[in-house]
């Protein structure tokens, strides 16, 4: 929301009326959520925080997503390999225990494949 709400706010000069819009600042709407008010003084200074942390915080998660993204793909490319050991038969009874699998199992394994860890593969082949 923070994000969010600080990309609609960076092109514009404006400042929101808090009567009919939501709180102007990043800092302003994550202390209305939690219902602090601040003065005057205090949401400059909360202002200024912002923006001093605001570039690493933007850089930090750039960096996230992106080994987000090579985790993902060294866990297909892991998988890929891992089907490519399995026999014919192994990947038919693969795919229909994936097939049949209850949906949270399902949404489990496509975050971390359809073993959990390395030793569950281990113990379980």
């Amino acid at each position: 929301k923070t994000a969010a709400r600080q990309t609609e706010l960076a092109g514009t000069n404006a400042r929101p009326s808090t009567e009919t819009s939501p709180p102007a600042s990043a800092v302003e709407e994550e202390l209305a959520i939690v219902g602090v008010a601040l003065t005057a003084e205090q949401e400059a200074a909360a202002d200024t925080l912002q923006e001093k942390y605001l570039s690493q915080l933007r850089s930090l998660n750039r960096d996230i997503q992106g080994l987000h993204m090579q985790l993902v793909s060294l866990e297909a490319d892991k998988l890929v390999e891992i089907e490519n050991v399995l026999t014919k038969e192994q990947l038919v009874q693969l795919r229909e225990i994936r097939q049949n699998a209850p949906a949270a199992l399902t949404a489990t394994t496509s975050r971390t494949g359809p073993f959990q860890s390395d030793s569950n593969l281990r113990r379980n082949h």
